[in-house]
């Protein structure tokens, strides 16, 4: 459904261009949920804003984005209109702070109905009916006190529900959520991962959905995309990635979560991640990597396919794991998730 080709967003600082997210490839089928995971400051949102065009006017997209077989427009060249005719309908977005992503004197059903109306002429009663009906639809309890409330009158559960209610007005292709639930208890947030997994089933949208907890993925995605220094360094199945990760930074990653069986101290990742605006030569993750080796500082190393759904941009575990003799498999493979895995409903 969505094909993402060698997207690069980069910011234009005082110093110069700070390159973002560099050569961002991999594509979403419908009805599969994408998680896009990594360190703060990895690019995870700069690709998200870069899908919808809302990044600022200081910022430089290439790259080609097609969805359902359609070039869709990158960067500010191509104009408001063209984008309106995308966002909502095509793409939706479910920002991170539901506070700030709420118009603070408006009241949420007036917000919900103009997110209706955005590609559909309603008559009056047909709008409140249809944002009665998405408020319901998202389990928002007394959903008819809550359209006629504003945004802080609604607890932050609420109004990230009211968010997704919004995004899913149109019954886009492809849903972008960015950290939906960072910000929310636990019980919140596995309600309202539940939901999105629920809605999205339903109309038969894609997701991806972008965040820092590797808990949260092994429970709601399909495919796990890895990203590093603004690239991506694996991507595949999420069992597949959580068992035998192909890329030193995911083991490290996962190495680094708290599990049950677990004694001792935790294994932090070492070292910081890079600036952006200072990147080293070769290999992004060969400074903090314990398996570098020469020709890791000498170039970036592209994403290598070392299987028919999996990718890393590491040339020695990719090798190692497609040279791997096979294994036999009489099930499911179980994904070694961490402690705090989400449980979602049925």
């Amino acid at each position: 459904m969505l094909q993402v080709n060698n997207l690069t967003v980069s910011y234009q600082m005082m110093g110069g261009a700070v390159p973002a997210a560099t050569g961002v490839s991999f594509t979403i089928a419908p009805g599969e949920i994408l998680g896009l995971v990594g360190e703060s400051g990895c690019g995870k949102s700069t690709v998200a804003l870069a899908l919808l065009g809302l990044l600022d006017g200081n910022t430089a997209v290439n790259g080609q984005v097609a969805l359902s077989g359609r070039q869709l427009p990158l960067g500010r060249a191509a104009g408001e209109f063209s984008w309106r005719e995308v966002r909502g309908k095509m793409l939706a977005y479910v920002p991170q702070d539901p506070l700030t992503g709420l118009n603070p004197v408006l009241r949420v059903g007036f917000q919900v109905g103009e997110a209706v109306q955005a590609h559909r002429r309603l008559a009056r009663g047909g709008v409140r009916a249809e944002a009665l009906g998405l408020l319901k639809k998202v389990n928002i309890p007394a959903s008819e006190r809550a359209y006629r409330s504003y945004p802080h009158q609604l607890s932050g559960g609420q109004r990230q529900r009211v968010l997704l209610a919004m995004a899913l007005a149109q019954r886009p292709q492809v849903l972008v959520a960015d950290e939906p639930t960072t910000a929310l208890d636990v019980t919140t947030q596995a309600q309202i991962l539940g939901e999105i997994k629920r809605l999205t089933s339903e109309a038969g949208s894609a997701v991806i959905f972008i965040t820092h907890d590797l808990g949260v993925v092994a429970g709601l995605a399909d495919r796990v995309a890895v990203m590093y220094a603004g690239r991506l360094v694996e991507i595949g199945p999420v069992a597949d990635v959580f068992a035998e990760p192909a890329h030193p930074y995911t083991r490290a990653l996962l190495a680094s979560l708290p599990r049950l069986e677990q004694n001792g101290r935790l294994a932090p990742v070492p070292g910081q991640p890079p600036s952006l605006s200072d990147l080293p030569p070769g290999c992004a993750f060969h400074l903090r990597c314990p398996a570098a080796e020469i020709r890791c500082r000498l170039a970036p190393p592209p994403l290598l396919s070392f299987t028919q759904n999996r990718a890393a941009a590491c040339r020695r575990f990719a090798a190692a794991l497609r040279d791997k003799p096979a294994e036999a498999d009489d099930g499911a493979r179980q994904i070694k998730a961490p402690a705090r895995e989400v449980l979602l409903p049925a």
